[in-house]
């Protein structure tokens, strides 16, 4: 299906299932600098801050109780997007996170994390200024984010139509558009990580 317009639907929320969703969404509040807009044992919800440009681009984060603890490795998770990897990991393994070892190897230039309930996430390596990965060359930039770069959402200024995507392409791409379709391209099954 070759989608040319907007189909009037969007992702609202990534739902992540928790024993303690109060616990949980205080630990990714603290670790994203997202709002709580919900605090409730049942269900828990986490937003961009209010005002941001991520509000309204980047799907909610919901975290539902559920009665069993985590057991095998997600089959979804999330990939952050940091401007200085170590900071960040140190940072994230302070606020209660741990080393994850889903079988990644030492030359992978991103880390593995779970959050306290054991939820694998990613903290990716930092973009360039150029918008290019650590150690990607123009051409290879150029060429993996293309489908990324030519797909902004509506909410971004115009600077004219794009070829087979609902909406016009934006001057810049900026580091929480960059996350919240890494998210997405997660949620389809493509990864661009570096």
């Amino acid at each position: 299906m070759d989608v040319t317009e907007p189909l009037g639907i969007r992702i609202q929320s990534v739902v992540i299932d928790a024993h303690d969703p109060i616990a949980l969404v205080r630990f990714w509040s603290a670790a994203l600098g997202w709002r709580i807009t919900e605090e409730d044992p049942e269900e828990s919800v986490l937003e961009p801050p209010e005002g941001s440009p991520a509000n309204d681009v980047s799907p909610d984060l919901l975290f539902g109780r559920v009665p069993e603890a985590k057991a095998i490795k997600n089959r979804l998770h999330l990939d952050l997007r940091p401007d200085d990897q170590d900071a960040h990991v140190q940072r994230l393994l302070d606020l209660g996170a741990t080393r994850a070892d889903v079988g990644q190897d030492e030359s992978e230039s991103w880390v593995v994390l779970a959050d306290p309930e054991g939820n694998e996430f990613c903290v990716l390596s930092p973009l360039k200024a150029d918008g290019r990965l650590s150690g990607q060359t123009s051409e290879a930039a150029t060429r993996s984010s293309a489908s990324i770069d030519s797909c902004i959402p509506p909410s971004m200024p115009d600077s004219g139509p794009s070829v087979g995507c609902p909406w016009t392409p934006g001057d810049a791409m900026e580091t929480y558009q960059l996350e919240a379709w890494d998210l997405l391209f997660d949620l389809l099954g493509h990864h661009r990580r570096a």
